[in-house]
């Protein structure tokens, strides 16, 4: 089952020498390899003009985002929740958080043997009704907010 989402990933950047994008050139940027969050790293790299062989990419699992930083074992570590407040926490102003995915889904695949979801019907029906239920309610949402933004423009343009 494809899924996708808007799940926010971020740099978490350590101050120290770096204010601005450019000045991840030559730093240690964490990220679990092999994983959406290396093509975001890339995407967030040539969209600033900063080429992959500018930086040194550490494999850093999530279990190890904090202690990494923390420790400055990177300067850079690209997450989501709940690391980016534990290290927001843990540094305090100590850290500058950019967006690192911009605008772009996250998608994802739900998947399970056969035999297994036979022997959980309720819970595969539960499952799917969540689904179903969250879909809905984001369609909702969206539907009422082109609704309003509609109606602003509209105003704004005294149609």
């Amino acid at each position: 089952m494809p899924t996708r989402s808007r799940r926010t990933i971020s740099l978490a950047v350590r101050i120290g020498g770096i204010e601005n994008v450019s000045d991840l050139r030559g730093k240690k940027i964490g990220i679990p390899l092999g994983t959406s969050v290396e093509f975001y790293l890339g995407r967030f790299l040539i969209l600033h003009g900063i080429y992959s062989r500018d930086v040194t990419v550490v494999d850093i699992r999530p279990s190890q985002f904090v202690n990494a930083t923390v420790n400055g074992d990177v300067d850079v570590i690209i997450c989501w929740q709940p690391y980016v407040n534990k290290i927001k926490d843990m540094l305090g102003s100590g850290i500058v958080i950019w967006p690192a995915q911009n605008s772009q889904l996250t998608y994802g695949v739900i998947v399970c043997r056969n035999d297994w979801a036979a022997g959980l019907p309720e819970l595969i029906s539960g499952l799917l009704k969540s689904l179903d239920l969250a879909v809905g309610t984001q369609s909702a949402i969206l539907r009422k907010q082109r609704r309003s933004y509609k109606k602003g423009l509209t105003s704004a343009m005294h149609i």
